[in-house]
């Protein structure tokens, strides 16, 4: 097995002129591209495989694998070819003008430290905002694609000031389009965990079946704007038990019941210091992300 790329901290500029891809740069111990002429060489000594392995910022890998990997000469501009349907992995399949991502499971909200604010209003929520690599939300109308591919679950992971981790875990997730408000489902009964159930079988704060709200759209059923109440943006009913947008921490936000907590890990207001919400798929279905040229 040969590398010949290999990225971990950005200490190498990869943005680089056509010699510098030819020749190689960077060194084999770090970060470094192996030079396309050598990679010609080393794809026509027989036949060879690409291997493509990926850790994302959550700690999470991914693999691809590709049969009959062949990269041509200078003269013919370094071609790539791949042997069709040969793709094996968890990560991505490249096939003409489209991509297609593998999803097993995809964190769509992240805190850790407060970086990041999280009282906006719908068309951030709408689109998104935030860095992957840090705190972020993925955007409604991604959540939305996301949970009608198929079956979904929503999994939810929280860390708290004290160290201990919670989760909890629900079946037939779904998020509906931005003309129902994103409103969103779960599977009655489906809860599973040890942070105790926030969003279902507790009535009137139940966020399942409800739309969501931020600052600027109102779709709670209280008669006061929860997200103001709650500092926040969710699928607020008449408030909720659950309030994972809202302020970071446990300063005058704990008296105020306005941090981002679940409120069943201790039966109080408190914050929590890290939450990933995730999607889960449970089958191995491809998902047609963006489209692309077939160049």
């Amino acid at each position: 097995m040969q590398v010949f790329q290999h990225r971990r901290d950005g200490s190498v500029n990869f943005y680089r002129l056509w010699d510098s891809y030819k020749n190689g740069f960077g060194e084999a111990s770090g970060e470094h591209w192996i030079g396309n002429d050598h990679l010609h060489k080393l794809t026509f000594l027989g036949t060879t495989d690409l291997y493509v392995r990926l850790e994302a910022f959550s700690g999470l890998w991914y693999y691809a694998k590709y049969s009959d990997f062949k990269v041509a000469d200078e003269s013919d501009e370094y071609r790539l070819s791949l042997k069709a349907g040969s793709y094996e992995g968890n990560a991505v399949l490249y096939v003409p003008k489209c991509l297609f991502i593998l999803l097993k499971m995809k964190v769509f909200q992240h805190r850790r430290d407060g970086s990041v604010n999280f009282y906006r209003q719908w068309d951030s929520y709408k689109n998104g905002f935030g860095e992957a690599s840090g705190e972020h939300w993925i955007g409604n109308d991604n959540l939305h694609k996301l949970t009608t591919l198929g079956t979904t679950e929503l999994y939810v992971r929280l860390e708290a000031f004290s160290g201990d981790w919670y989760y909890a875990k629900y079946g037939d997730f779904k998020v509906a389009d931005e003309s129902d408000g994103y409103r969103l489902s779960l599977k009655a009964g489906s809860y599973e965990g040890n942070a105790g159930d926030g969003m279902d079988n507790h009535g009137s704060t139940d966020p399942s079946g409800m739309k969501f709200s931020t600052i600027d759209r109102d779709n709670d059923n209280a008669p006061a704007l929860c997200t103001f109440a709650r500092q926040g943006a969710w699928w607020y009913n008449q408030c909720t038990l659950t309030n994972l947008n809202g302020i970071y921490g446990n300063g005058t936000c704990l008296t105020t019941e306005t941090c981002n907590f679940w409120y069943l890990i201790s039966s109080s207001y408190v914050g929590v210091k890290t939450s990933y919400i995730m999607v889960r798929r449970l089958e191995n279905q491809f998902y047609c992300a963006s489209c692309k040229s077939s160049k």
